[in-house]
């Protein structure tokens, strides 16, 4: 676990450009459990009195545990673990999350430092945020070296030549080794979890895009360079974006071709050209923030008045360009057959709750352009998914497959 002394100076803008964690993160006494079986009632017993989940006195004297279902996470292994005890019970169940099995996705969940990153955002950054959160009952992360060695190369591997950093993202793709890492969450059982592949109407996408706004103003005018190596994304490095499209190119057609009109597949080849630009223009032209990176219905709980309950799953969480996160929600959620004054309401709402929470130097005009034009670094974005993640043979290709056509509903106003 951390050391969190310097909390304050990694959450409040500027301060998350600042931000470079000073402590050491503790290694457990005993192994760190690595797979579901290895979450032993002695195991949970030890950690849960630690972080104070239990009493000193309560004991866990059973576990039992259910794998969730296909597409739920393509980085992680989550599985709903049942708890009983001896003395003061605490929570029956909660749910837990390892690294996933899969070596496609677990090589590139390692090579962008997701693991980390959400481990540390749910300890470190959350807590400070004023946003629907679950609670966290454990977060562990055990460095082996490699996190240096990312904060090292991220320094200097925008210059690289294009040819070498694709040679270098498909030798990446082949090491999956993850140091021992887990976090155990508040099961939130009395809430609704949002269905990307069922879509959302738009009442629900605007109570999504209200909680987004909120995360955005609390952390507005960020700086592009955070110097911790965990809060660094690929932003960072947009020929490091750009070689990954175009390693994934052609696949990338190939799936698309059946969801995509003529007018999408033209937009997204002209990203050959003047992908890198618009990469950096979004670094350094829009606003930036703490986006939360793969926001979107699967990561969200609501209650049954339709309020939002909870956000999940921060492996991707890094400061960037406002308008990304909006982008991402509205085309991977939002159904393809809204129409776009819907789609204009929805934008308006979020910029109102935007302004509502202390931003005034951001003209909707603005943010509406800068919108428009995300939507193409998004598509950019989007042949890493198809590249990097082995997306399974049931949910996850139904949820890419909607994903792509309501991209190119949204795609249909933008000009290259």
């Amino acid at each position: 676990m951390y050391n969190n002394t310097e909390i304050a100076r990694q959450l409040a803008p500027p301060l998350l450009a600042a931000a470079d964690y000073q402590g050491e993160i503790r290694r457990m006494s005993v192994p760190t459990p690595t797979t579901l079986d290895e979450f032993t009632p002695a195991w949970l017993t030890k950690e849960f009195r630690r972080t104070k989940t239990i009493a000193p006195d309560s004991t866990v004297t059973a576990v039992d545990y259910t794998i969730l279902g296909d597409g739920e996470g393509f980085m992680g292994i989550i599985g709903r673990m049942s708890l009983s005890y001896d003395g003061t019970p605490g929570p029956a169940t909660m749910i837990a999350k390892i690294p996933t099995s899969v070596d496609k996705n677990r090589a590139a969940g390692r090579a962008i430092g997701v693991y980390e990153r959400e481990v540390r955002v749910y300890s470190d950054l959350l807590p400070k945020i004023d946003i629907p959160q679950p609670r966290i009952y454990s977060a562990i992360y055990e460095p082996d070296g490699h996190e240096k060695k990312l904060r090292d190369q991220t320094k200097k591997v925008d210059r690289f030549p294009l040819w070498l950093l694709r040679k270098l993202i498909k030798r990446e793709q082949g090491r999956s080794d993850v140091p021992p890492c887990l976090l155990l969450i508040e099961d939130i059982v009395d809430a609704e979890v949002g269905d990307q592949v069922a879509g959302g109407s738009p009442e629900k996408i605007a109570t999504g895009l209200s909680t987004l706004a909120r995360l955005h103003a609390a952390t507005w005018r960020t700086s592009t360079s955070p110097q911790a190596h965990w809060l660094q994304g690929p932003d960072t490095i947009p020929r490091l974006i750009h070689a990954m499209y175009l390693n994934g190119h052609d696949e990338f057609l190939r799936q698309a071709a059946p969801h995509f009109s003529d007018h999408s597949i033209n937009l997204y080849k002209s990203l050959r050209e003047t992908g890198v630009d618009r990469v950096i223009r979004h670094r350094t032209q829009v606003p930036q923030c703490l986006q939360h990176g793969d926001y979107r219905l699967d990561n969200m709980f609501f209650d049954a008045d339709g309020s939002m309950r909870a956000v999940i799953d921060w492996q991707t969480a890094t400061p960037g360009p406002v308008v990304i996160d909006v982008g991402y929600f509205l085309v991977s959620s939002l159904h393809a057959d809204t129409e776009e004054a819907v789609v204009d309401d929805l934008l308006a709402g979020y910029h109102a709750e935007l302004v509502a929470n202390g931003v005034t130097d951001y003209p909707y005009d603005q943010f509406h352009a800068d919108y428009l034009e995300g939507l193409l670094t998004i598509l950019h974005r989007l042949t890493g998914l198809a590249e990097v993640a082995d997306l399974g043979d049931g949910r996850g290709l139904e949820l890419f497959a909607t994903w792509l056509r309501r991209a190119d509903a949204r795609l249909q106003r933008v000009t290259a």
